[in-house]
């Protein structure tokens, strides 16, 4: 059985509580029924968003995202996918480190799995285990990163340079919004990520600063001495591809579902450096 999945701009669904609810209970939904986990885990989708969504600060998406991580985790034949996909335990380990004192009985539940996935990891992956394990405990900052000039011919350029930047620990690219969103290590700073995409493509790239008190996006030249902020208005809609849709990796969970793509899945298992 395929289902299809709607992309969704991430920054809306991590700002909107209702919006992410919708989504992971639709994932839940799907990863209840046990016969569907070899083709969600070939995907890749559903583990990673509930994985990025762990971040939340919302104690009733971080407990959906357990819910829907613990359904594979039980899954003895899910395992080897769990494990093998980088984020996934390195995710778990961060949370169940940061709501110690805090979330006890949630910190627990990732605890536990985390310790049911160390006990069933392969030895070829047990070292990088506990290096990743080590890393995915520094603090990281996320940045929403606006490509005026993304499309779809420059795309997989960008998602195999974000992955050869050291520090760059994961992306989501939102192609109809054109917009990146970056989560990086505190040794990266926001201008040299910037510098590194820009200069290597020629494109213009400009960082998304929100006021909490404004629903408005201004964007922000980083690489600008001035550091000037312009609003969304500013650029012309000429400037902007054709709202194509994005490629979706499942088909016919339901017309009006509330999804989003992680775009980075093809390249989650390749060479990340920190």
């Amino acid at each position: 059985m395929k289902y299809q999945t709607e992309d969704m701009n991430v920054n809306d669904v991590l700002k909107n509580d209702l919006n992410a609810a919708i989504t992971l209970k639709k994932y839940k939904k799907l990863t209840q029924n046990i016969k569907n986990h070899p083709s969600l885990l070939k995907d890749k989708t559903v583990i990673l968003c509930a994985a990025t969504f762990l971040d939340s600060s919302e104690r009733n998406i971080v407990k959906l995202c357990l819910d829907i991580i613990e359904d594979f985790v039980q899954n003895d034949s899910c395992h080897y996918a769990l494990i093998t996909t980088f984020g996934i335990f390195e995710s778990l380990e961060s949370l169940s480190i940061r709501l110690r004192g805090h979330d006890d009985a949630q910190a627990n539940r990732a605890a536990v799995m985390v310790d049911i996935l160390r006990k069933n990891t392969p030895p070829a992956y047990s070292t990088r285990l506990r290096v990743k394990g080590r890393q995915a405990r520094k603090t990281t900052t996320m940045y929403q990163l606006y490509i005026p000039q993304l499309t779809n011919e420059n795309r997989q350029d960008i998602e195999e340079a974000l992955i050869q930047i050291k520090g760059v620990v994961s992306f989501v690219i939102d192609l109809d919004r054109q917009k990146c969103t970056v989560r990086v290590t505190p040794n990266l700073a926001v201008e040299s990520l910037v510098r590194a995409l820009s200069e290597k493509y020629l494109l213009k790239i400009l960082v998304v600063s929100k006021n909490p008190e404004d629903v408005s996006e201004a964007y922000v030249d980083v690489l600008n001495k001035n550091n000037k902020s312009l609003h969304a208005d500013y650029f012309p809609e000429e400037e902007s591809p054709p709202k194509g849709k994005s490629v979706s990796h499942f088909t016919n969970i339901t017309k009006n579902a509330n999804g989003w793509i992680k775009s980075a899945a093809n390249f989650w298992n390749k060479s990340f450096y920190w």
